[in-house]
């Protein structure tokens, strides 16, 4: 059970950096008609980026410990596939949260997730990789 716990904070501090990125960097505010705050925000990144990154290795069939690699490659390829593929995936987990967001707020939401990948470090995306297994995978 502790193990759990462990991996709970380590998403919840990823979540926590990548909802910064998103109000401070790209400039995520609540919008006339949807309110909007990090504390929500956050609860939909803490629960959405292991399901995130189980989808990598079970749809794609890519190991943690490629994920990093994976991720680099699919935005240095194709970022406009990737940004699509995290835009339906926070529409998906927002929804499950009860949360409506704006196209503007999932577009600066599925930014902030693809900067805080980029700026990740390879160990840490293997360990969140590790930690994401059983958890439910988006299908957008």
């Amino acid at each position: 059970m502790a193990k759990r716990r462990h991996n709970m904070a380590q998403f919840d501090g990823v979540a926590q950096r990548v909802t910064d990125r998103a109000f401070n960097e790209f400039g995520l505010e609540a919008e006339e008609g949807f309110g909007i705050d990090p504390v929500t925000i956050g609860l939909i990144f803490t629960n959405l980026i292991p399901m995130i990154l189980n989808c990598f290795q079970k749809n794609d069939e890519v190991p943690a410990a490629e994920v990093y690699g994976r991720v680099r490659k699919m935005n240095q390829r194709n970022p406009r596939a990737l940004k699509k593929r995290l835009r339906r995936s926070i529409i998906i987990q927002s929804q499950k949260d009860g949360v409506i967001l704006t196209d503007d707020q999932i577009e600066k939401m599925s930014d902030a997730v693809i900067a805080e990948a980029m700026a990740a470090t390879e160990n840490e995306v293997y360990s969140l990789s590790q930690d994401s297994r059983g958890y439910e995978c988006i299908q957008g």
